[in-house]
């Protein structure tokens, strides 16, 4: 097989290399990483536009974080923008039309919308849409968490950890900002945390929860959530912090951090999950997870380095492990 390529984001000062770029050679069963950028602070989710040459990262900062934009220079990314958001900006997405980028704020319970020129380039925040309200977890949900975005056509969904709440928006692409068009509850308590399309499956979608150790099928069209299925151990019985879900092919596959472990499910043929396999992860804090037909990435936050792993179907063995001293990898971007 042809070598992969990765870019990676993680928790680092600025000045180490906070942005990494990794080399999966298959045919070797080896993952490589070099420097790609040390100019950014705790830049814990990225995101590349599809001109293949435009980096968007958030600064994860409290009170305040950064989101920048990176172009590619002779020894990796370059700094080119830095714009200003609110507190601990955790995740980026960006419409289809490539005309906006959404920045989900934790700390702050927000959502920043900033407009993108044709090049990719930040021209201007359009709104910052602030969250109210709080869930029944007094230490985790004691205001609103706005956690992850998603976009398709002219609606934006919000996942909000504190309030357990998926938000629906209709995006004005004239002046850019947000009306609320429904709020779709998830269980009380759940901490719904990212959120993916079930391929082929048109108005449903899966929501992982960080505080429940669940995952939900919602179906958007009705606006209900209509099952869950348990990601962790009925047995285990601390707190879950379950982190990324992601999609290959007809399995869903979900990190959880602090059970350090990753979950597979079967996508069925009516969109519902099932034949749940459960893989105990040999390292610490699984925050990101990567999976094509034949391999696994685990990005090992507290672990400092990532893991390679082969996969057969639904089963995971561990091939290498690749420390990055001084550097908590967060994200995993395929490039």
């Amino acid at each position: 097989m042809s070598q992969l390529s990765f870019l990676i984001g993680s928790y680092a000062p600025k000045g180490t290399a906070g942005i990494m770029r990794a080399v999966l050679d298959g045919d070797a069963g080896v993952l490589r990483t070099v420097p790609a950028s040390t100019e950014t602070e705790n830049p814990s989710w990225i995101h590349m536009h599809p001109n293949g040459h435009t980096l968007y990262a958030v600064e994860e900062g409290d009170p305040a974080g950064h989101v920048v934009r990176l172009e590619p220079c002779p020894d990796g990314w370059h700094v080119v923008q830095r714009m200003q958001t609110e507190g601990s900006p955790c995740h980026l997405a960006m419409d289809e039309q490539r005309e906006f980028l959404f920045v989900s704020n934790y700390s702050s319970g927000s959502l920043g919308v900033f407009r993108l020129d044709g090049d990719g380039a930040i021209v201007e925040m359009t709104e910052m849409l602030h969250h109210s309200g709080h869930g029944p977890n007094p230490e985790r949900q004691e205001g609103p968490h706005v956690h992850s975005a998603f976009c398709s056509g002219e609606t934006v969904y919000v996942a909000d950890l504190g309030l357990d709440s998926i938000f629906v928006y209709d995006l004005n692409r004239q002046d850019g900002t947000l009306a609320e068009r429904m709020r779709i509850p998830v269980e009380q308590g759940a901490g719904p945390r990212h959120m993916v399309l079930a391929p082929g499956h048109p108005g449903t979608m899966y929501v992982v929860g960080e505080l429940s150790g669940n995952v939900y099928q919602l179906d958007l069209k009705k606006g209900c959530c209509i099952s869950r299925e348990r990601i962790i151990p009925e047995d285990y019985l601390d707190d879950a912090r379950v982190s990324a879900i992601r999609v290959c092919g007809s399995t869903v596959y979900i990190g959880c951090r602090e059970c350090n472990s990753v979950t597979m499910f079967d996508i069925r043929e009516d969109g519902s999950l099932g034949g749940r396999v459960f893989y105990p992860h040999a390292q610490e804090t699984p925050r990101d997870v990567w999976m094509n037909e034949n391999w696994c990435i685990t990005a090992d936050e507290g672990s400092f380095g990532l893991t390679l792993l082969r996969r057969e179907g639904k089963h995971l063995s561990q091939v290498s492990f690749t420390a990055t001293p001084g550097v908590k990898p967060t994200c995993i971007l395929p490039l």
